[in-house]
Order: C-alpha cells, then structure tokens, then sequence
C-alpha cells in the first residue's frame, strides 16, 4: 500500500514540476501543447528568449495553426509591461514552427501604421487590473490577457486608452458587448485603432480621437476572421 501512495506522489509531483516548466497556454491549441512541443517552438525563436504565454486564438488570427507567442517582458512597472510577441505555426503533419508576418495576421495594410517595427515581431502590452496578478491570464476572454501594439505609444497613452476601452462607455445601446483588446496601432495621421473580440470568430474596430475631455470614437466598423 505505501509504495502504491509514494508512486502517486511522484506523479502529482512530476505533473506539478511540468506545468511549473510550460508557460501559461489559452486556446484550445495552445493548451494542447506538450513539453516537447513548446520546446520545439522555442527552437524557432532563435534569440534564447523564453515565451511566458502561448494564445491560439482564432477570433484574433484566423489560421488555427497560429500561436501568438508573447516572450518575457523586456520592462514592466506596476501598471504596465511591455515585451515582444512573435507569431510562429505548424502546419499539419509538419514538425517544425516557422514565424509568420505579423501586420498582416493583424489586419493592418501596408503604410497604415506610423512605425518602423519588423514585420516578424510585434510589441505587446500589458495594462494592470487591480487584484490580478499580470500572470493570471484564465482564457481568451480574459481582460487581463497583453495585446498587440503597432507605433510608439507611451504608458500614459496607452492606460488612458485601456481604461476607455474597458469602461464600454463608447457603446451604442443595441451594441453586442465586446470582449478584450487584441491590438492597438498608431495610424499615420495620428490617431488609434484599437481592435477588441466581440464573439468568436468575430472582431470590433474603431478609430480613437484623443479631445480635451479625453478619447472619443471618430469611426467604427467590424468583420470576420
């Protein structure tokens, strides 16, 4: 009887030392990532940077082969942090992971954003809720989940827009509730386009205007992935 308690306890403890090694994983794919796999994905990154979150989200990139790799944030304060995200995918029955181009995965045409970022990465941004640890990112529909960020946007910017965005006060009355932010870029002539999930598959865009009373919304428009 002991040796059938001591070898459950060594299961626990090697299921427990394995989820202590994978970085937090949402979306269906994601989750079904195995030590193996991750360690293959990290492989492809090349730069020895280990991701702390994978997300497969097809509400955000349409291909379910995508994973939004989000790598271990380069600065971080206690309201926002910032890091690089790398898009990589493996097709069926092929093992390697290969990277993929970012602006486009994300909508965004070619002159759209005012920066000067490789097309093979993309910022990611992380903006506090109070009580929740930036870590605790429980599924794609999590408000505390990072977001893409096309353009140079300073912290202040970026948590005025935040707290916009997740007041809902922009909402028309028959509006469909919108769910977290995917991504936010710097448009050429200066204003933001920030993009949220409003159901699965689906996505909400609108352009901000910042006024003297704060951000307004100039236009609005949606789609399918």
């Amino acid at each position: 009887m002991r040796s059938h308690h001591i070898a459950a306890f060594a299961l626990v403890l090697c299921v427990s030392q394995n989820d202590s090694l994978m970085p937090v994983r949402i979306g269906e794919i994601a989750q079904r990532l195995t030590l193996s796999d991750v360690a293959d994905l990290e492989s492809a990154l090349r730069d020895g940077r280990k991701p702390w979150l994978l997300v497969n989200d097809q509400g955000v990139v349409p291909n379910p082969n995508v994973i939004q790799v989000f790598l271990t944030p380069d600065t971080a304060t206690d309201a926002v942090r910032r890091g690089t995200m790398i898009l990589v995918r493996r097709e069926r029955n092929r093992p390697e992971w290969i990277t993929d181009d970012t602006r486009v995965a994300f909508g965004l045409r070619p002159g759209e954003v005012h920066d000067n970022q490789p097309m093979q990465t993309t910022s990611w941004v992380q903006v506090a809720i109070p009580g929740r640890s930036f870590d605790d990112v429980r599924d794609v529909d999590d408000w505390n989940r990072p977001f893409a960020v096309h353009g140079q946007l300073d912290d202040t910017t970026l948590q005025g827009v935040v707290e916009f965005l997740r007041s809902g006060s922009f909402r028309r009355p028959n509006d469909r509730p919108v769910q977290p932010i995917t991504s936010i870029a710097l448009l050429a002539d200066g204003s933001l386009k920030a993009t949220m999930r409003s159901s699965p598959g689906a996505f909400r865009w609108f352009v901000l205007e910042r006024q003297a009373n704060g951000w307004v919304v100039a236009s609005r428009g949606g789609g399918v992935v």
